[in-house]
């Protein structure tokens, strides 16, 4: 009997062994993977940030045009003080419905809802 839970031990302490190589070996395939991604990402990333660089450029156009038109109405500072304030707004209204569908995919930690709830 002595025999059998040396033995049962032995198998146990290799079944523990062997599985925290398994895991290792898991997260040395998740990390590859994730690196892979990573690494896939890199171009279409860059073109989406010289996209949005070329966008700003073009809204700044298009917001000199709209300052142009309406200067010789109501005074180039003014002009520029309402096209000013209308993307500001946009800028705004985009900002809190981006925020807003975060929030729904991203959760925050339950220690800071928390922490939140108590003040």
């Amino acid at each position: 009997m002595a025999d059998q839970d040396v033995k049962l031990a032995d198998l146990f302490e290799r079944l523990v062994d062997e599985g925290g190589d398994l895991l290792q070996a898991e997260v040395r395939i998740a990390e590859a993977k994730i690196a892979r991604r990573l690494q896939l990402a890199r171009l279409p990333l860059g073109l989406f940030s010289a996209s949005a660089a070329l966008a700003f450029v073009a809204l700044m156009g298009l917001a000199t045009a709209f300052v142009v038109l309406l200067g010789p109405l109501v005074g180039f500072l003014l002009a520029v003080v309402i096209v000013t304030l209308a993307t500001a707004a946009a800028s705004w209204l985009l900002f809190v419905e981006a925020r807003k569908r975060l929030e729904v995919v991203i959760e925050a930690p339950s220690l800071l809802l928390r922490s939140r709830s108590e003040k």
